[in-house]
């Protein structure tokens, strides 16, 4: 299932149509669902960072590649971020700058994302 609400709190309610085959209705199969739209604390974009395919020589070592994000606050208050470090560090060839921050209501900033690779 999935909602996609077309306003900020502004209920809505259903009820949601299950039927077992063969049977039909079963009013204790009937469910009401209650989806609500809030507005998110963060916006980043974009959403999706593709570094494309990159031709690597073995035995050299690549420059790395960059690609930024804005993230902005669009709250009336500030908040603050971060980045799970140890996924970071896992991956090994992927960085993050900055990895923590805090926003001010209505403001942005920029985070590069970095794409280091070791090897082909």
């Amino acid at each position: 299932m999935k909602y996609t609400p077309a306003e900020v709190e502004n209920p809505r309610n259903f009820v949601l149509p299950l039927k077992l085959a063969g049977v039909g209705e079963i009013n204790t199969l009937k469910k009401v669902i209650k989806g609500v739209g809030v507005k998110p604390r963060f916006l980043l974009e974009p959403t999706l960072i593709n570094f494309k395919t990159k031709v690597i020589a073995k035995g050299s070592k690549p420059l790395p590649f960059h690609n930024d994000i804005q993230i902005s606050n669009p709250d009336n208050k500030a908040i603050s971020w971060s980045v799970d470090r140890d996924v970071l560090e896992a991956s090994k060839v992927f960085q993050m700058n900055p990895t923590e921050g805090k926003l001010d209501p209505n403001s942005q900033s920029t985070i590069r994302v970095t794409f280091n690779p070791l090897e082909p």
